[in-house]
């Protein structure tokens, strides 16, 4: 209560990205050929955000699908380990939607 429509779901990938960047150095010390990274698409305009009263613009799915095309292909400048999102798929913070790039330059 007092959460919003998505709470159970923000939540739960909240988890499941700390999980990943947690989980990933200690899968690297003995397979180094698997990258183990997470993303964001942002708030995209599916059947689960349709009902969703935001005046946050919401990307189309074609938009929304950028990120993880970019990880699935390993077009990164990154290593493994990271939370990638953003328009230009860069590492984001887990405790903030920024990137880390921007949380740098504010500090």
């Amino acid at each position: 209560r007092g959460f919003g429509p998505l709470h159970a779901y923000g939540f739960s990938k909240a988890c499941l990205n700390t999980f990943t960047c947690f989980i990933a150095p200690k899968i690297l010390e003995d397979k180094k050929n698997i990258i183990i990274n997470c993303c964001t698409p942002g708030l995209v305009d599916t059947d689960m955000t349709k009902k969703l009263d935001t005046n946050q613009n919401k990307k189309s799915i074609e938009q929304g699908i950028q990120v993880p095309i970019q990880l699935i292909l390993g077009n990164l400048n990154g290593g493994s380990g990271q939370f990638y999102g953003g328009a230009e798929c860069e590492p984001m913070c887990l405790d903030e939607y920024i990137s880390v790039k921007k949380r740098q330059a504010s500090s």
